[in-house]
């Protein structure tokens, strides 16, 4: 019988993740964003969904289980496992590139000669296509050569024991007694993997490879941002101090603006002409580097409000913040 408040349950989480991944995104996103660029916010909200379902399908499947060997709910979770495993899968080898292509290739013009979405499409392909054939023939490879396992064993046979002891070792020789009633026999059980549970074992081992080297480069860094945050704090500044900054900064903006639009010309004219290799490469770094610039110029214009308007802010959390990176 199905269990009516477990399903209900599930579903009413299954709704509040999606509207947290909402939320997020819309707390997280760019002012310039703002309804526009639809198919990415959706991709990301997928993920994000994704990322929390895979989360919850443990504790689902073990109320589902009920503490018995055999499910007793009528939830089908190995169907729901794997299918959402499947699902992160293409979304990890497919939906997240072709997104990422798609925006590449339509970020190479500019509004007044905007890229079309079948051209767009196309340039995605482009490099979709060759990270799916070397993708293919990695994981191909690896199950050739290893998608099996082998299990050592140990075979006991023998005669039927009444009043049967889980402490005495009926395969012990017995002093003055008959024959041991029992055979050992040690072996290994080759056990072949099917390919969509290797492909699904792959990906989660890379993932969580990539989870370890990340997650713990954030958790040793976390104290020393804490602290750094603390020591290079906005400090509250004078009116005629925040004018002579704010002009400078105002100078570095004018001076990036010109760049930008020297470096969008070279973009619209290696665009056209369908330059592809060490000239397009500089462009492109040169734009990453420009990017960077500009988001450390804002960044320092932020905190230039921040120590004028709000007089370097709220003190009280930047010592609790300091607090913080010396207990971890």
């Amino acid at each position: 019988m199905a269990d009516v408040v477990l399903i209900v349950t599930a579903v009413v989480f299954a709704i509040l993740v999606i509207l947290a991944a909402i939320y997020f995104l819309v707390y997280f996103q760019h002012p310039d964003d703002k309804w526009v660029a639809w198919f990415p916010k959706i991709v990301v909200v997928l993920g994000l969904t994704l990322a929390c379902y895979n989360i919850f399908l443990l504790p689902l499947d073990v109320a589902n289980q009920k503490g018995q060997l055999s499910p007793a709910g009528a939830i089908p979770m190995t169907q729901i496992n794997l299918a959402f495993y499947i699902t992160t899968i293409i979304m990890a080898l497919v939906g997240v590139p072709f997104t990422v292509f798609f925006y590449e290739g339509a970020d190479d013009t500019d509004d007044d000669d905007q890229r079309s979405s079948p051209q767009a499409f196309a340039y995605a392909l482009k490099w979709m296509i060759p990270l799916l054939i070397f993708m293919g023939a990695l994981i191909f490879v690896l199950y050739w050569f290893l998608g099996y396992a082998d299990i050592n064993v140990v075979r006991l046979t023998g005669q039927l024991v009444l009043d049967v002891s889980l402490t005495t070792d009926y395969c012990a020789p017995v002093t003055g007694g008959p024959a041991v009633p029992c055979q050992l026999q040690t072996g290994t059980i080759h056990v072949t993997v099917s390919p969509l549970v290797y492909i699904v074992a792959i990906v989660s081992f890379a993932g969580w490879v990539l989870f370890a080297i990340f997650g713990g480069v954030g958790l040793a860094s976390l104290p020393v941002d804490l602290v750094q945050d603390f020591i290079h704090r906005p400090k509250p500044i004078k009116a005629q101090e925040y004018a002579e900054r704010k002009k400078v900064i105002g100078q570095q903006a004018q001076l990036l603006m010109e760049a930008g639009k020297t470096l969008n010309e070279e973009m619209r004219a290696a665009s056209r002409t369908g330059a592809f290799g060490r000239r397009y490469r500089t462009i492109k770094n040169r734009e990453n580097e420009f990017r960077k610039d500009v988001l450390i110029l804002e960044y320092h214009y932020r905190r230039l409000e921040d120590a004028y308007r709000n007089q370097g802010g709220n003190f009280l959390w930047q010592v609790a913040k300091l607090i913080a990176g010396i207990i971890r």
